[in-house]
């Protein structure tokens, strides 16, 4: 199973080359899932008429009461040679259009996807704890195969050990909220496909997946909990005319159930 993991960053001038990139992504002879963060109605509408066949699923549909920067945008699931079943937002969080939840069935197993995009900004700090807390609790109820995924806009200090990652901590329990996430394999179970990645090669060094002008930070993520091997992870570049978030591809060995 291949999973792809982007912010297409909402920009009108660079619609077109998002979904061409997209199109460019979706390529190929594979099985799995791309999740794309800040998607807006018309890209939406851009990357279905540009991946006819795909199953396609998009926040802002399922959750049309959007008021996130009162913009009608939110996250958006693609899903290549998997049929796809009982899409959702959570609505608990401050902002449900900015998750989405598709279950999918692969090698006997069955599995859901979770795209989720963290709100940011000094005019988010509560509301950014309360994110993470009610992601949290969500995945403490999810006992069978997970896929966490997207723009976390977490950590502040990276590391390849767990215990080491720190969160930001612009309000009362906002970092221990993140941080409950981040040191998951403690908790919930979830491994960061990036992390064990390296580990495997024999490396400490993770790519960041957010640059802007001399910012460089590892935003973009992808969690897995369920019958897996990791088989290889990457960050690909982007112009940063396009997203200043790079793309991030994770290959699973998903094994019978």
């Amino acid at each position: 199973m291949r999973v792809i993991c982007w912010n297409v960053k909402k920009s009108v001038e660079a619609k077109p080359a998002t979904t061409r990139l997209i199109a460019e992504l979706y390529r190929g002879e594979w099985r799995g899932v791309i999740c794309l963060q800040e998607v807006s109605h018309a890209q939406a509408y851009d990357i279905m008429r540009c991946i006819p066949n795909a199953h396609i699923y998009h926040a802002c549909q399922i959750w049309p009461r959007s008021s996130y920067k009162r913009e009608k945008w939110g996250n958006l699931t693609i899903l290549k040679n998997l049929s796809g079943f009982n899409p959702h937002v959570l609505p608990f969080l401050p902002h449900p259009e900015k998750s989405l939840v598709v279950t999918t069935e692969m090698n006997n197993s069955i599995w859901n996807i979770i795209n989720f995009h963290s709100v940011t900004g000094v005019g988010h700090k509560e509301k950014k704890g309360q994110q993470y807390t009610s992601l949290f609790t969500y995945l403490m109820a999810y006992r069978q195969n997970v896929i966490l995924c997207g723009d976390m806009n977490e950590p502040k200090e990276d590391s390849t050990n767990y215990e080491a990652i720190e969160c930001w901590s612009r309000s009362p329990g906002n970092r221990e909220a993140a941080e409950a996430v981040f040191k998951g394999p403690r908790t919930h179970g979830m491994v960061d496909a990036h992390i064990e990645y390296a580990r495997a090669m024999g490396s400490q060094s993770l790519t960041p997946t957010y640059v802007n002008g001399s910012t460089k930070r590892r935003y973009d993520h992808i969690f897995v909990k369920g019958h897996k091997s990791i088989q290889y992870f990457e960050v690909r570049p982007v112009d940063k005319a396009i997203s200043d978030h790079w793309v991030v591809r994770c290959d699973l060995a998903v094994s019978d159930a």
